[in-house]
């Protein structure tokens, strides 16, 4: 046979379980009680500040370092959407003059390589190129005719691009040039962020960069009244020019104003050629542009770029020695299109000073692009420098001559002069002039300062806030040079550095104050562990619940008495069981479903097992043992329960309370 034991029988390890509890009630209370402790005690704070700035540079074989040569191909991707306006002034629009086509001309001219041009403009881009350098002429009458309409489909004009490059196997040198006013515009696709501006981003330009093919765009902003657009013309050709780890792979140039655009391109040419490029001033006094030039100078060619509706042309090279030149000269003239002319001068350059006469264009821009055997370098800073707001920089600037320092003599004409451009919060600020000076006498070094204007306060951590942008020109015996690249580097707001400041005593209710919050999660954490230990005790003191009812129809529906105790009753009585209880035990409605209205309990004592009347004086349940039926009444409000006592309610038997019960058969046997 099979029989459960009673409930006390089985203590032991219930008693194991509840005192492993109670051990680490015991221990929680402890290490909550030392940490109060220690908050409580008058504190030292110890502060250090170290600041660290680690440059990293990226070293790389990618075409955009290559010098372009024959086998180079230079796509222009040029904008002809309706935004640009190419009818003239009257007209409106960010081209009124086409110095885009003018721009692109001149490169057709200077570009020894192949050469493609992609018109994009309505819902189409055309493909136009000349592999030959000598035959440019139909390439360049193309350009010229090209009208402005309708939208900006550039994501067509970047599909095109690829495709050429992918035919020529991304030629080492090769480039990309942009020349826009906004951003991809088309019927289906209006503001440019559902397909256009994605595919560019995320297909196209990726690829470009993986072949290392560099984008150099050109964004003439100002066609776009509203700052919300403009602002996001920008920020998507910033996006279209920078690698996916932030490094440049060509730039993008906000040109303000179409007279800038040929001075942009142009010194973008003369980068990627190794060459110096000159803006020449107009001579005043005998309102012509003057070039001075050395035996060093190994290459030279003169561009004039003529205002949109001067009809002349330049009078022939001359030098001031009386000579004329003879030079190869290239005039274009269409239409709306600027004029503008290329001198180049054929090698060995005659030193002297070159005169260029615009023919009374008051308006002219003559730029230089040359190549000597001397040249301007920076020396500092370099591009691992930073500018730290409310500080200098340190310009060092030297000439040198086939690679050799050159020191200019001591009674030589010479003038030294860096130009700084700061651009900080997105707004670059008017170029200020740096004068340069030598540093010693005999030294090759001119050297001054720029101090970087002071921004906000610091903060905890260095904050980059724009670039500096550092050039140099230095004119040594009428001969001027400019450095072939700028410098830049970031603007910074440096990290406060705050000393240590000792530290003050602080007494208990400013511990208190500071650790409030704490204090408050471990006063609860301290009273619950407290709570859960009152329980433990009142439980492990109490006289423990043991034994069965069952019921009085089926001997088979027994409820074991504290088996199924919740937490809460075991902490609030632990030797009284209420009807209610006990109904929600299994089996415990079928059991006691009619006693639960009265209100009575079970309560365990050392003196035995009783049946307690809750409330009142009398009840219609009696306890039958041994023969003798008990009722309640005023003076006796608890029945001692024994072994197979009936509980009867109105006279009918309820249940039976029992210390054993067999589950298997009908009898009873002791354990």
């Amino acid at each position: 046979m099979h029989y459960l034991a009673p409930p006390f029988k089985q203590g032991h390890a219930h008693m194991q379980k509840h005192s492993t509890f109670s051990l680490a009630i015991f221990a929680l209370i402890l290490l909550m009680s030392g940490l109060l402790f220690n908050l409580l005690l008058p504190q030292r704070v110890f502060a250090s500040v170290q600041a660290k700035s680690q440059a990293i540079l990226r070293s790389t074989t990618c075409q955009a370092q290559i010098t372009p040569d024959e086998h180079s191909l230079l796509i222009i991707l040029l904008d002809r959407s309706g935004s640009m306006g190419l009818a003239g002034p009257t007209v409106g629009g960010t081209d009124p003059y086409n110095n885009s086509a003018s721009v692109t001309d001149a490169l057709a001219d200077l570009w020894i390589g192949p050469m493609a041009v992609v018109i994009f403009s309505g819902d189409s881009a055309q493909t136009l190129s000349s592999p030959d350098h000598t035959q440019r002429k139909d390439l360049k009458a193309q350009i010229d005719a090209s009208t402005a309409s309708g939208y900006t489909p550039m994501d067509l004009a970047f599909q095109k691009a690829q495709t050429l490059l992918q035919q020529q196997g991304y030629p080492a040198g090769s480039r990309i040039v942009l020349i826009t006013d906004g951003f991809p515009q088309t019927a289906s696709d209006p503001q440019g962020n559902l397909h256009e501006q994605p595919d560019i981003l995320n297909n196209l330009t990726p690829q470009l960069h993986k072949e290392c093919v560099p984008l150099y765009a050109f964004g003439l902003a100002a066609g776009y009244t509203d700052t919300q657009t403009r602002n996001s013309a920008q920020h998507f050709l910033t996006q279209a020019t920078t690698n996916a780890d932030g490094t440049p792979n060509g730039f993008y140039y906000n040109v303000p104003d179409t007279t800038t655009l040929a001075n942009a391109v142009l010194a973008l040419y003369a980068q990627w050629r190794g060459l110096e490029f000159h803006k020449i001033d107009e001579d005043t006094v005998n309102n012509d542009y003057q070039l001075a030039l050395d035996s060093s100078f190994q290459e030279a060619s003169i561009i004039t770029f003529h205002s949109g509706d001067f009809t002349g042309q330049n009078k022939p090279l001359a030098t001031k020695s009386g000579q004329n030149i003879a030079s190869q000269e290239v005039t274009i003239s269409t239409g709306n299109h600027d004029k503008y002319e290329i001198d180049t001068l054929q090698p060995p350059i005659a030193p002297d000073t070159y005169i260029v006469d615009t023919g009374g264009d008051t308006q002219a821009l003559v730029f230089t692009l040359v190549k000597s055997t001397r040249t301007l370098q920076i020396v500092k800073p370099t591009r691992t420098n930073k500018a730290y707001t409310g500080g200098s920089v340190t310009i060092w600037v030297h000439l040198l001559d086939q690679g050799t320092a050159f020191v200019p003599a001591a009674n030589e004409q010479k003038i030294f002069q860096a130009t700084v451009i700061e651009t900080v919060h997105g707004k670059q600020l008017p170029p200020q002039t740096v004068p340069l000076t030598q540093q010693q006498a005999g030294s090759d070094i001119f050297a001054g300062t720029y101090a970087v204007p002071v921004d906000t306060q610091p903060e905890k951590t260095a904050v980059t806030i724009g670039t500096l942008e550092i050039s140099g020109y230095s004119k040594y015996q009428g001969i001027v040079h400019t450095t072939q690249a700028s410098v830049i580097i970031p603007v910074v707001i440096p990290a406060l550095v705050i000393p240590p400041v000792p530290p003050k005593p602080c007494p208990a209710t400013c511990v208190i104050q500071r650790n409030l919050l704490w204090l408050i999660v471990l006063a609860a954490v301290l009273l619950l562990g407290l709570i859960a230990l009152i329980c433990y005790i009142r439980w492990r003191n109490a006289s423990k619940p043991y034994g069965y009812l069952v019921s009085a129809m089926n001997d088979d529906s027994a409820v074991p008495l504290g088996t199924y105790r919740p937490f809460w009753s075991n902490c609030l009585h632990p030797s009284q069981i209420t009807m209610k209880e006990l109904a929600s035990y299994p089996n415990g409605l079928t059991v006691t479903g009619s006693l639960l209205s009265e209100p009575l309990a079970i309560s365990f004592t050392e003196q035995g097992i009783f049946l307690k009347l809750m409330q009142g004086t009398s009840s219609n349940v009696t306890v039958v043992t041994e023969g003798e039926e008990m009722q309640f009444s005023a003076t006796r409000r608890t029945i001692q329960l024994k072994e197979d006592s009936e509980i009867r309610c109105g006279g009918f038997p309820v249940a039976n309370y029992r210390t054993i019960v067999a589950i298997a058969f009908n009898t009873y046997s002791s354990l």
